[in-house]
């Protein structure tokens, strides 16, 4: 009878423990942390992928990464001397409210307040984009690859094998650009966008 008990119990904490870390309070906490480890590494344009459809109609994908990159090119130690202090998420059905501090270098630079939060919204359907087109993916790979006078090989013969296997293993698959049930950082005065 005890072992059944116990058993019992560790399948009941388990379960807990699965419902509390999916709960929506979680899952934007994770995003936070993903699009901060996402603009540390110079990942600019998967950062971009992780704003809603409102956000990145405001904001470009080439207008997001090009402020990134000036900001990275004039600060390189930027994204290092960055901290998210104080976060208090608050979600409401579809929608997540934000607040937070941050700091640079020990310096508060920005607050998301009550008043002004940083806002999450949940995607209500998914939406895949357009098949890719793999002849040209391919051709760019092969220029990038290329020892064209003046260029020199810009990717090595590693990088171009395994780029190359990706393309074709998934070079026709259209893109996932909205999961249902996932969270993107929405549209506020918190998503900087260049001018």
């Amino acid at each position: 009878m005890v072992p059944l008990l116990a058993l019992l119990a560790i399948i009941g904490g388990l379960a807990l423990l699965v419902v509390a870390r999916s709960s929506p309070e979680q899952q934007v906490r994770r995003l936070i942390d993903r699009q901060m480890k996402l603009a540390v590494a110079g990942r600019f344009g998967q950062l971009h992928a992780t704003l809603s459809a409102k956000a990145k109609a405001a904001c470009s994908r080439a207008d997001f990464v090009g402020e990134m990159q000036r900001l990275a090119i004039s600060e390189p130690d930027f994204w290092s001397l960055i901290d998210v202090r104080d976060i208090n998420i608050l979600v409401r059905s579809d929608r997540a409210e934000v607040t937070y501090d941050v700091t640079y270098n020990g310096r508060l630079v920005e607050r998301a307040t009550a008043r002004n939060p940083d806002l999450y919204v949940v995607a209500t359907k998914t939406v895949f984009g357009p098949k890719p087109n793999l002849k040209q993916a391919l051709a760019n790979l092969d220029k990038q690859h290329s020892n064209q006078p003046g260029l020199g090989q810009l990717i090595g013969d590693k990088q171009y094998n395994a780029q190359r296997a990706r393309l074709l293993k998934f070079g026709t698959k259209p893109p996932l650009v909205y999961k249902e049930g996932q969270w993107y950082d929405d549209l506020d005065g918190h998503v900087h966008c260049g001018t």
